[in-house]
């Protein structure tokens, strides 16, 4: 049974990756028919054990926010609700059963090895000058289909090289450990997402303040060594933030620092003013607001912010739900005890997931490998949070 479960996590990761290569591997229907036979497969195999009450929530909001608005059908608005509906179900804690968890946990790590392995690759890429990315573009997006997203690969890869030097003895290995790190944290720089920077920053000071969690001394000194460094090396690694600057001046000429964001804020801001409650329907925009809408496609929707997103399409009905998972799942986090260093590197994802959120909108977004990767982590935070309540139950009672 572990042999096939690893089989079904190899493919499901092959399959992630051709949704965000530079090769332009694009399955279309076939992505979303082979996660949806894993998915059939495993819940054959095993038997439903739980639901997630607050994922429940936001489908139930999802589904009014389409009953109470007459949502146009070039959005798609029940195919996409469809596909999220089924690949919650296969990468979230929605359903939860024994070999859907050993499924999320095997996947996870696949995922998260190929991403590491992929970041190193696209940076000695650039380097040699061997690969740059996609042909035409003038950013760098390494083997990934675009800059945008090896930024938050690029910020994945640094948080697990962090987890894997503190789990490693080894000290050839430590030493091989802060090279990935170095190389991460150049490849975001050159990748010039301003977002997945602040969220790898955010993660890696969470990293270590749930990692020396009560001995805050100790916290503050690491965290005063890492910005010391990050400032006395700022001649070496200043060479690399071209793109970046680019960004930034743009930004300037037009006033705003994230410009390519705001003007999509204020849309999101304006749709759920005008429909608070259920929102003005899953999967849409309002074309009379968003000018991106229909300019590269009549399928693509850039929302701009996942929490902005959630809000405009499902109200407060979508939004109150989701916000309560993510308190939830930090709350797990940062009162549990037990695999502390575990707990350290999957809250390091987890703040750096929210913090990229705040900018990037593929929460809703099922075809979207960030749309993955989030949900996938969520559901290995459940994994762990279910072990915890498991091995509290048969304390005894003296010891609780």
């Amino acid at each position: 049974m572990k042999i096939f479960i690893a089989f079904l996590a190899l493919l499901t990761s092959i399959t992630f990756y051709t949704n965000i290569s530079s090769f332009e591997i694009r399955l279309g229907f076939y992505y979303y028919l082979i996660l949806i036979s894993i998915l059939i497969i495993l819940l054959l195999i095993g038997k439903i054990s739980a639901f997630n009450k607050y994922i429940i929530w936001v489908l139930v909001a999802a589904v009014i926010s389409l009953v109470f608005n007459n949502v146009d059908s070039i959005f798609m608005p029940y195919e996409r609700l469809t596909a999220f509906l089924l690949l919650l179900s296969l990468l979230s804690p929605l359903i939860s059963s024994k070999v859907l968890e050993n499924f999320r946990k095997t996947t996870f790590s696949f995922i998260n090895k190929m991403i590491m392995l992929l970041v190193v690759a696209s940076f000695l890429g650039w380097l040699t000058g061997y690969y740059t990315g996609v042909e035409g573009r003038r950013d760098f997006t390494g083997l990934f289909s675009h800059s945008m997203i090896l930024g938050p690969m690029a910020a994945i890869c640094l948080l697990n090289a962090a987890y894997l030097f503190y789990k490693e003895n080894n000290k050839t290995l430590k030493t091989f450990y802060i090279f990935i790190i170095i190389i991460s944290f150049l490849t975001g720089i050159l990748a010039g997402s301003r977002i997945a920077l602040v969220g790898a920053l955010g993660g890696i000071l969470f990293f270590h303040f749930k990692y020396h969690q009560y001995k805050l001394t100790k916290f503050l000194r690491v965290a005063l060594v890492f910005l010391s460094v990050l400032i006395l090396t700022y001649p070496f690694w200043e060479k690399y933030t071209e793109f970046m600057k680019v960004k930034t001046n743009y930004a300037r000429t037009t006033t705003e620092l994230f410009s390519s964001r705001t003007d999509l804020w204020f849309v999101r801001i304006m749709e759920f003013k005008n429909s608070p409650i259920t929102g003005i329907g899953y999967a849409s925009v309002d074309e009379s607001l968003d000018r991106k809408f229909g300019r590269i496609d009549y399928y693509y929707i850039e929302p701009g912010s996942s929490y902005l997103t959630i809000l405009s399409m499902t109200g407060i009905l979508g939004f109150i739900p989701f916000l309560l998972l993510l308190y939830s799942n930090f709350l797990f986090i940062y009162k549990s005890n037990s695999e502390r260093l575990y707990l350290a590197y999957i809250g390091s994802l987890f703040v750096f997931l929210f913090i990229h959120m705040i900018a990037e909108g593929y929460v809703f977004s099922a075809g979207s490998g960030l749309f993955f990767y989030f949900w996938l982590s969520i559901g290995n935070i459940d994994i762990l949070n279910k072990r915890k309540r498991l091995r509290n139950a048969f304390l005894p009672l003296e010891a609780k």
